[in-house]
């Protein structure tokens, strides 16, 4: 096996002398007066001062470094250049050469004590801080000119040095190893050392190697080790000399020296994949790993009866097949019996977080990464002590060094820096717990997979295996974290701005909501609107227009209300039930494990400052399609839904919904549109998504089944086993799911209550969430087709079942709000045809050189247009829709007013009516075989070449299709001409005629 080099390495930090960086006093400044300074700040506080609240916070620190008392009044603190105000101090006075620290923290203030709250934290991988009078101006900063101050270090403060007790004349910024709040800043740190390279990067190799470690920071000592615990300068051996490598090994190092703050530790793993098929063969202990995990189950190494049954190579190709992560960490981070978190599963929160290096390793040798961060057990049920094999979460902060990831871990369907990612793998019906025949691995990326092809925002996941300190732990996948800043990545806006709820979930917690961001008022008032009821007391008032309309923060017309808050989208409540309920998922959002009176597995997210209503993501969806007739319609009612938000969930919310006939129609069209014709959940599109995501483990799982098939067995589960379940899965539950489907929704009910505030929902109305009558179909030249390119004479059919076809061809919808027949539609006859005469790409002539044409001779069929250039539509001025650019002259702001087109087609004459629709800007006038048919954005009146337009149109204006009717009798057997004048500014033009 070659040497495969797989990983992009940080650029190492540059040594920052005491001397590089400079202290300034900024004007305006009071002669002989308070001399407010920021003069030392923490961003990484681990042990240090704590607050009233007592969290160990960050924080800033204010000196009066003039010769007056001041009072602080009105003076504000920020972390945004562009915000100064974010925090105003209150009325304190601080006397010359006093101190105030000031905690940054969003913490509010606890009812006792003196701790200033500013509401924002400081990032330690480097952002701004500074300080503002009265009047906005300001008195300092770190950095300079609203640039972020460097990346900080846990416990290392930073700031402006002091001689004796006063700011030094130097005014020299740096380091501080000791902290000192409050009082005198002590003397600068030298410089950071630079981080340690090394000579062989990590990756997969088949042969032994040495590696040489080195530093750019002159007389620094490496320290390395290789144990997994971290290197400092009390820990790890000497670098020396190159390091012989010949297994799978784990290399740490840093470079350390005198007065110098310490850049975080580097870690290369080196796997041999030879190797790791002999690791703990019999289960025993590996070297430098413990003999027991606390009170968890405990299984190591890669079964032999797997290699046997496979063969060697199978399972090491199976080990090549999909990306590596290594997690590093020192050994009692993890197992330690009272404090490693391994050991410790169900505990959680930030107290429960540990530091480790986390690496990417692409068999192919492509680029990968190593940052350091923080490690987490995650998920709920599976952090039980007797599954032997925990998910992950990863965080990355300035303190480890890396504040963010910064790697396309999704290629281009994703952003490409994390706050945080999880490392989830099967929980339940798992090999690792349960010894469970039916794990599939799949169906949770599925329903998440179908999520997005529905155009709705979710997580996305790519497969890995893992390794622990060089041992081999199995497959998992990342998943990123429907949280704050995943939802500001993907919709917007600032993350600090969304509400984030999901069921705080798992061994011993409620299954009620928590809001992981923001709080929960908002999504109070959508619950106030849901459980809110009509006049009879019983009905949800979503029954009327005027509520649902309003939870849209719209009024009953359907236009926008600025005085009402949008809470609900309908789009995406619609499509997170339509996956649920197709999916037969009996563990959310309400959960047949708790009775189904209690919440699971959802999470909702909403910015506080846009108009959006909640989206709702599907998660952790492992209790999904077991059954092709499985029905979670419900309807489930229990009081715990209507006695506040803390049961609230969104199929609850559905089945208020359910009471609005609006709703319901949308919900039928949205069925209609994502099973059929193609749709992302026919079953064709259905099925190809399975089999993708099967085919990218097809092969990896057999690792998987070599590390944990037999940790409940004694005979191993094998992939044979995990290709049987899929085939089930696939075959006998989605391949029929569709029409079971349909027929459930034909058949939902709404149960309510028979009095108001009784418990018995026995009065049942009928609510169904699809026809029983089939939608329309349309066939061109007698085949199906569901819109798509046709060409010029096909003739439309559209067949129904025996009903009348309402059908409109200007874009709205035949059917009005409340059920009344769009007078803009037209009863279909079934005996007729549709043909499109010319399309929208379709051959013009046209003069575009500002010329003026005298009369009305231009628009008659014997005129002779051949000295006219030609070009398909749409035409255009240049805005990346055109097929056909026009000339405006050579002033863009003094274009030629008129621009003319003609075209000629041919056709039968026999028409019962005729229609053209067409796109322009600005102003438009049709003639057809001389006869004006239609004006529009014109005046009355004659039109002259210099006649502008009524209007300027712009925007979704300008790409509206409007439409006129054309007199059949205009249409003549045989050729027709049709001519067009557009009048200022831009050339949009686009058409069809239909019979």
């Amino acid at each position: 096996m070659a040497t495969l080099p797989s990983k992009q390495r940080k650029k190492s930090r540059n040594t920052l002398c005491k001397s590089g960086l400079k202290y300034e006093r900024l004007e305006p400044r009071q002669l002989l007066a308070a001399d407010f300074q920021i003069t030392e700040f923490l961003a990484s506080n681990s042990g240090g001062i704590v607050d009233d609240n007592g969290e160990a916070s960050d924080w800033i620190e204010i000196f009066n470094a003039g010769t007056l008392t001041g009072n602080l009044n009105g003076f504000t603190l920020t972390d945004n250049a562009a915000e100064p105000d974010k925090y105003t101090l209150p009325s304190l006075n601080l006397f010359p050469g006093q101190y105030l620290v000031v905690f940054a923290n969003t913490d509010a203030a606890p009812s006792t004590g003196s701790s200033l709250y500013t509401g924002f934290k400081l990032s330690a991988g480097g952002e701004y801080v500074a300080l503002f009078d009265q009047s906005g101006n300001l008195l300092s900063e770190f950095g300079v000119n609203g640039a972020d101050y460097p990346a900080q270090s846990q416990d290392i403060s930073y700031g402006v040095e002091f001689s004796g007790s006063n700011i030094s004349s130097s005014g020299d910024v740096g380091y501080f190893n000791t902290p000192t709040p409050g009082q005198a800043n002590g003397t600068l740190t030298a410089g950071t050392t630079a981080q340690v390279e090394a000579s062989i990067p990590a990756g997969f190799y088949e042969n032994a190697f040495q590696v040489t470690l080195s530093t750019d920071t002159a007389n620094a000592t490496i320290r390395y080790t290789e144990d997994g615990s971290t290197p400092s300068a009390t820990n790890g051996s000497v670098y020396t000399g190159p390091i012989n490598v010949t297994e799978t090994t784990n290399i740490r190092a840093v470079a350390t020296r005198a007065n110098f703050n310490t850049s975080p530790s580097e870690t290369w793993t080196y796997i041999f994949v030879s190797d790791v098929l002999s690791q703990s063969n019999n289960g025993e202990t590996p070297e430098d790993f413990p003999s027991s995990w606390g009170a968890n189950s405990v299984d190591y190494g890669i079964d032999p009866q797997v290699i046997a049954i496979e063969g060697s190579a199978a399972v090491e190709n199976a080990l090549l097949a999909i990306p590596s992560w290594s997690i590093t960490t020192d050994i009692e981070n993890l197992f330690d019996p009272a404090d490693g978190i391994y050991a410790n599963p169900l505990e959680d929160g930030r107290e429960n977080e540990v530091p480790t290096s986390v690496e990417l390793l692409n068999p192919d040798g492509s680029e990968g990464f190593q940052v350091n961060a923080g490690l987490r057990i995650r998920g709920g049920f599976s952090r039980l002590p007797s599954n032997p094999k925990h998910s992950f979460r990863l965080f990355f902060r300035g303190e480890y060094g890396d504040s963010q990831l910064e790697f396309p871990l999704f290629g281009e369907n994703g952003v490409d820096t994390f706050e945080k990612i999880d490392l989830r793998t099967a929980q339940n019906y798992s090999w690792s717990k349960d010894g469970a025949a039916d794990n599939n691995f799949i169906v949770d990326q599925f329903a998440r997979e179908s999520q997005l092809a529905l155009g709705q925002p979710s997580t996305r996941s790519s497969w890995l295996h893992l390794y622990i300190n060089g041992q081999y732990w199995g497959l998992f996948q990342t998943q990123e974290r429907a949280e704050a800043d995943f939802a500001a990545s993907y919709l917007g806006g600032d993350a600090d701005n969304y509400d984030v709820i999901k069921p705080d979930a798992g061994p011993g917690r409620p299954y009620a909501n928590a809001a992981t961001d923001g709080d929960l008022n908002a999504y109070t008032a959508l619950f106030q609107q849901a459980n809110a009821r009509a006049a009879d007391g019983t009905t949800p008032a979503f029954i009327n227009n005027a509520a649902y309309y309003q939870a849209q923060g719209l009024n009953p017309d359907g236009s926008p209300n600025a005085n009402f808050d949008t809470l609900l989208d309908v789009d995406n409540v619609i499509d997170y039930m339509i996956l649920t309920l197709h999916s037969g998922n009996f563990d959310a959002p309400i959960s047949n494990f708790l009775g189904n009176s209690r919440i699971n597995n959802y999470i909702a997210i909403r910015d506080r400052t846009g108009d959006a209503g909640f989206h709702f993501h599907v998660h952790d969806a492992e209790h999904s399609y077991k059954s092709a007739t499985e029905n979670r319609n419900g309807p489930y009612n229990h009081a715990n839904f209507e006695n506040g938000v803390d049961y609230f969930n969104p199929q609850w919310l559905h089945q208020q919904l359910m009471a609005n006939a609006e709703y319901r129609i949308a919900f039928a069209d949205r069925v209609q549109e994502v099973f059929s014709n193609d749709g992302p959940l026919s079953k064709e599109n259905n099925l190809a998504r399975w089999d993708l995501l099967a085919s990218q483990i097809d092969q990896a799982i057999i690792a998987e089944s070599a590390r944990w098939g037999d940790a409940q067995r004694s005979f191993p589960r094998l992939r044979s086993d995990w290709l049987a379940t899929v085939a089930e899965v696939r075959n006998n539950i989605i391949d029929g799911r569709n029409s079971v489907f349909l027929q459930q929704l034909q058949n939902t009910v709404l149960e309510l209550k028979n009095t108001p505030g009784s418990n018995n929902y026995s009065r049942t109305v009928n609510a169904p969430l699809f026809p029983s009558i089939d939608a329309p179909n349309f066939l061109i030249e007698n085949v199906a087709q569901h819109g798509g390119v046709i060409d010029a004479g096909d003739n439309l059919q559209i067949s129904g079942n025996g009903g009348t076809i309402y059908y409109t061809t200007d874009g709205s919808d035949p059917r009005n709000t409340g059920g009344s027949i769009n007078s803009a539609a037209e009863i279909y006859d079934e005996t007729s045809n549709i043909s499109t005469l010319f399309d929208t790409e379709s051959v013009w002539n046209f003069l575009d050189t500002g010329t003026k044409l005298d009369g009305i001779a231009w628009q008659d069929p014997s005129y002779n247009d051949s000295a006219w250039m030609t070009g398909n539509g749409e035409f255009g001025y240049g805005d990346g829709t055109e097929k056909t650019l026009i000339d405006y002259g050579s002033d863009p702001l003094n274009k030629h007013i008129t621009t003319y087109f003609r075209k000629q087609f041919f056709s039968t004459g026999n028409y019962d009516s005729a229609t053209l629709q067409v796109r322009r800007d600005d102003g438009i006038v049709v003639y057809v075989n001389g006869t004006e048919v239609g004006r529009d954005n014109l005046p009355a009146g004659p039109i002259e070449f210099g006649t502008p337009a009524s209007d300027f149109l712009d925007g979704p204006e300008e790409l509206e299709f409007i439409e006129f009717n054309i007199p059949p009798s205009l249409l003549v057997a045989g050729v027709n001409t049709i001519a067009v004048e557009i009048h200022q500014s831009d050339v949009r033009i686009a058409h069809s005629i239909l019979r």
